[in-house]
C-alpha cells in the first residue's frame, strides 16, 4: 500500500523536481517540461509552503527572492579568504610568449608543451559564491579583490545559480568557494532595454553596467526582473571531500563543478603548447561577433595545480594564468554636442554626444572627455567625424578627428540628427555646447544648480554642496 503523500512529504518532492528542471534547463540546455508545466508546479508549492509556513527551506526555489533591505541601508561587506587577484593582460603574441618564458624559467621546466586550459575572458562582473555542506551561504563581490560587498539575496535571483549543489553524480565538499562572472547575454540585454523603452524608461547603455548596477540593488524582486547569468571559472576553496576524492588539475576541478550543477560557457577548452593557446584565441576572436555575450579576450591557465602553486603570486596578480585580450573595436561616428556633467563629487567633467554607431555590437551614444584641456589636446569640434574605440571594449573613447568638418553648418543641422538623440538633448538644455565648429569652453557655472564654478588645476568642480547630482 503507497504511503499517504503529506504536506511535508510533496514540498520535498516539488523541491527535488524544480532544483531538477532548473538544472535541466539552465545547465545542461535539455529542458524535459514546458515553462507552463514549471510554474504548475512552483505554484503548488508556493501553496504548500504559504499553508505550511514551517515547511520553508532557505534552499527552496520559492526563496530565491528574498525581503528588501531597509530604505537607506547600505550592503554590508566581507573580507575574501582567498584575495581576488588580478590577471596579467597581454596585447600580442610576443607577450604571450615572454610570459610562457617566465614560466618555464622559474620552474626550470625545458618541456614547452606544458597544458592550458583557455576560455573566453568574459566580460562581466566577478563575483564569489560560497557553499557550506552544498548550500549558497554567501555571495561577495570582486570590491578590492581583499574586500567585497555581500549581495547574498540579490545572486539568488539568478536563475542559474544553484541554491543548493547536485550531490548524485559526485558527493559535495563541506566548504566550495566558487568563482566567476556575472553578465547579460546580449540578446537577451536587448529585450530587456526595449522593454523598459516600451514602459517609458530610459535604455541602459551596456550590459556589464547594467549587471553591475543590478547586483548591488537593495530589492532582490526589482533584481530578479534582469536576465542575469553567472558562470564559473576557478574555485580557489574546496574543503571536506570526500575520502579518496583530490584534484590535481583544473580540468579536474572543471568536471567536478559541473556534476555539482555549476553553470560554465562550454567554450573551455584544454590544450597542449602555447601554439594552441594561441590559436584558441585567434579563433575565438574571429567568432566574436557570434558570441552570445560580451568577451574581451581569452584566459589561459596553467592546469595543472602543484605547477601554480610552485609558481605562486605577486602582490597584484598570479604569474600562473594570463589574459590574452581581443583588438580593441573602432568606428567612426559624428560629434553632435559636449555635455558638460557634474559628478557626485562636484567635479564637471566634459561628455560627447555621438551620432548613435555600432561598436562591437553595442550602440555607443557618448564618450567620456576627461576635461577641458583633453578636448583641447584632441582638436575636436562639433560636427567632425571621430575615431571611436570601446576600451577595454566598454567605456567608448575618442582617439581623434577622422574628418575635420569644413565650411558654414549645414542648414538645419541639428534637425538631420537622428530624432531620439536630438529629443534627448534637448536645444535649451543646460551645460550642452551645440556651437558648429567652435572650441569647447568649459561653463563658468554649474549646469545643474547655476553656482559659480572654482577652478582646480585641470578640472572644474561645483562648490555647492546641495547640489542636486552631488546629493
Amino acid at each position: 500500500m503507497p504511503l499517504k503523500s503529506t504536506p511535508a512529504r510533496r514540498a520535498a518532492e516539488l523541491r527535488a523536481e524544480l532544483v531538477r528542471h532548473e538544472r535541466l534547463y539552465y545547465v545542461e540546455g535539455k529542458p524535459e517540461i514546458s515553462d507552463k508545466e514549471y510554474d504548475t508546479l512552483f505554484r503548488e508549492l508556493e501553496q504548500i509552503e504559504a499553508d505550511h509556513p514551517e515547511l520553508v527551506t532557505p534552499d527552496s526555489p520559492t526563496q530565491r527572492v528574498g525581503d528588501a533591505l531597509p530604505e537607506g541601508q547600505g550592503l554590508e561587506t566581507a573580507e575574501h579568504a582567498v584575495p581576488m587577484l588580478s590577471i596579467d593582460s597581454l596585447f600580442d603574441a610576443d607577450e604571450v610568449r615572454d610570459f610562457e618564458a617566465r614560466v618555464l624559467r622559474f620552474l626550470s621546466l625545458e618541456d614547452r608543451d606544458l597544458a592550458w586550459v583557455v576560455e573566453p575572458k568574459l566580460d562581466g562582473v566577478s563575483i564569489a559564491l560560497i557553499y557550506e555542506k552544498g548550500v549558497l551561504v554567501r555571495a561577495i563581490t570582486r570590491g578590492d579583490g581583499v574586500q567585497g560587498e555581500i549581495v547574498t539575496a540579490n545572486i539568488k535571483t539568478v536563475r542559474n545559480v544553484p541554491l543548493v549543489l547536485d550531490g548524485s553524480k559526485l558527493a559535495v565538499p563541506d566548504l566550495l568557494e566558487v568563482r566567476g562572472e556575472v553578465l547579460m547575454q546580449l540578446e537577451k540585454f536587448k529585450r530587456f532595454n526595449a522593454r523598459r523603452v516600451e514602459s517609458g524608461q530610459e535604455a541602459f547603455a551596456n550590459p556589464r553596467n547594467t549587471a553591475a548596477g543590478a547586483i548591488r540593488r537593495i530589492d532582490p524582486a526589482e533584481v530578479a526582473r534582469y536576465p542575469l547569468e553567472f558562470y564559473y571559472w576557478s574555485a580557489p576553496r574546496i574543503e571536506g571531500l570526500r575520502k579518496g576524492v583530490a584534484f590535481e588539475t583544473q580540468t579536474e576541478i572543471n568536471a567536478a563543478l559541473h556534476k555539482w550543477g555549476l553553470p560554465q560557457t562550454g567554450l573551455s577548452r584544454l590544450v597542449k603548447g602555447l601554439d594552441a593557446c594561441l590559436a584558441y584565441h585567434d579563433d575565438l576572436e574571429a567568432k566574436r561577433a557570434t558570441l552570445p555575450y560580451e568577451a574581451d579576450g581569452v584566459v589561459a591557465k596553467l592546469d595543472r595545480l602543484d605547477l601554480r602553486e610552485r609558481l605562486g603570486t605577486t602582490s597584484r596578480a598570479t604569474r600562473w594564468q594570463y589574459a590574452h585580450k581581443f583588438a580593441a573595436i573602432e568606428a567612426t561616428s559624428t560629434l553632435v554636442a559636449i555635455e558638460a556633467m557634474v559628478g557626485n563629487t562636484g567635479r564637471i567633467t566634459p561628455r560627447a554626444h555621438v551620432a548613435p554607431v555600432e561598436v562591437g555590437g553595442v550602440t555607443v551614444r557618448h564618450a567620456g572627455l576627461h576635461n577641458a584641456d583633453h578636448v583641447a589636446n584632441l582638436g575636436v569640434k562639433i560636427g567632425d567625424r571621430l575615431f571611436l574605440r570601446r576600451a577595454g571594449d566598454v567605456i567608448p573613447q575618442i582617439l581623434g578627428v577622422a574628418k575635420a568638418a569644413t565650411g558654414a553648418a549645414p542648414k538645419d543641422w541639428k534637425k538631420s540628427l537622428p530624432e531620439e538623440l536630438f529629443d534627448a538633448l534637448g536645444e535649451l538644455r543646460k551645460g550642452i555646447t551645440w556651437q558648429w565648429r567652435e572650441p569647447f569652453e568649459m561653463p563658468e557655472r554649474c549646469p545643474a544648480c547655476d553656482t559659480k564654478l572654482v577652478n582646480e588645476g585641470k578640472y572644474w568642480r561645483c562648490p555647492n554642496p546641495r547640489c542636486l547630482p552631488q546629493i
